[in-house]
């Protein structure tokens, strides 16, 4: 019965995460208004027939600017988590393939960097780079490298001891190709696990730095952006910041879902 549940938890996850990546693909089909169309003989309306989900500060439709919103919100969530799993994944792969003082100096890096605050450091990442949403993505991926490489590293240090890999350098098999031919094929499910959960959080952190203002800048249409232009008038207009956060909350769900699921198909330790 546990089984059953996780499997239609998953499958709903995985129903709602391919709904949200279809909203981000035909947004200029689903919008019904130019998000970034002033109007301000609307400012501030309450959801209606002509405004689903009500207006903004400067009249423009907030359905639509949710619905374009979808776009930077999952692209900046898949780029951290891109970033950080093919750069760690190498990075740990040929860390523990070479070994010696290579190894050890890679180590000690990722051991300093993940005793850091995480947050902190994105925070001022962000600022030195200069608030975007491109920086935000290339700043939070990079803080996830060093977890990426501890569990490739960890993966090779057992893998390099089989038969084929240790045949294959006896051959006189280059490290990349080692790495790419025969390592990284074979740590390949671990790595999507991970992923996979790690995006709700790559889509929070995202939203979380957007949402004070180092991320998306106006006009564009981001959750988290969404989130604190709407949040001074919380207490009236209440739409204004619940729309955006139910979609953040809606997203962050539907991935942890996607993420069990990809776990109890993929690692033979779950079934």
């Amino acid at each position: 019965m546990n089984v059953l549940v996780r499997h239609r938890l998953a499958a709903a996850g995985a129903s709602i995460v391919g709904v949200l990546v279809l909203v981000a693909l035909f947004a200029p089909l689903l919008a019904t208004y130019d998000p970034n169309g002033v109007n301000p003989a609307h400012i501030l309306e309450a959801p209606s027939k002509a405004h689903w989900a009500g207006t903004d500060e400067l009249g423009r439709d907030l359905y639509s600017r949710v619905v374009w919103g979808a776009r930077p919100s999952l692209a900046v969530a898949f780029g951290i988590v891109s970033l950080a799993a093919v750069g760690g994944t190498i990075l740990g792969c040929l860390s523990g393939l070479i070994g010696g003082i290579v190894d050890t100096l890679v180590m000690r890096v990722v051991e300093v960097v993940m005793a850091l605050p995480g947050l902190v450091i994105a925070l001022a990442l962000v600022a030195a780079l200069g608030p975007s949403l491109l920086n935000l993505t290339l700043a939070l991926g990079l803080l996830g490298i060093p977890f990426y490489t501890r569990l490739a590293r960890g993966q090779t240090l057992a893998l390099r001891e089989r038969a084929y890999v240790k045949a294959a350098r006896t051959m006189g098999a280059s490290t990349p190709f080692v790495v790419f031919r025969h390592i990284i094929p074979n740590l390949l499910s671990s790595v999507v696990v991970v992923a996979s959960l790690g995006l709700s959080g790559a889509i929070l952190a995202g939203s979380g730095l957007s949402f004070i203002g180092l991320g998306a800048q106006p006009p564009l249409a981001e959750w988290g952006a969404l989130v604190n232009a709407g949040r001074q008038y919380i207490l009236d207009q209440w739409w204004y910041a619940l729309v955006p956060g139910a979609a953040i909350l809606l997203a962050a769900v539907a991935f942890n879902l996607l993420g069990d699921g990809v776990r109890d198909l993929i690692d033979p330790r779950t079934r």
